[in-house]
């Protein structure tokens, strides 16, 4: 294809990415994003820490119970412990904006 028919056809068209920084992205429907802990309905089984298989979810006991702990950037994203989760305590959002400073 010549060059200028190609600078033409996509000067015509716009842009073929979204401006995602600057402007509003599409989110897939069901896509799984980022996960969000419902800390009354956990029963504490601790099926969502034996089910992780990149240790992103991590249960410590303190004085006060147990605490949840999630590392997103360890999370593969993968949905094994919102499906193993007796109670939806643990829920995966649409959410996919995970870069922060």
């Amino acid at each position: 294809m010549n060059i200028l028919k190609l600078f033409y056809r996509n000067l015509t068209q716009g842009p073929s990415t979204v401006a995602f920084p600057f402007g509003p992205a599409w989110t897939p429907p069901k896509l799984r994003g980022r996960i969000r802990f419902d800390l009354p309905a956990c029963t504490g089984c601790r099926a969502c820490e034996q089910v992780c298989a990149p240790g992103a979810i991590r249960f410590d006991k303190t004085p006060e119970g147990l605490r949840f702990m999630m590392w997103h950037n360890s999370c593969v994203f993968c949905g094994l412990c919102n499906f193993y989760c007796p109670t939806d305590a643990i829920v995966q959002s649409d959410d996919w904006h995970l870069a922060h400073p």
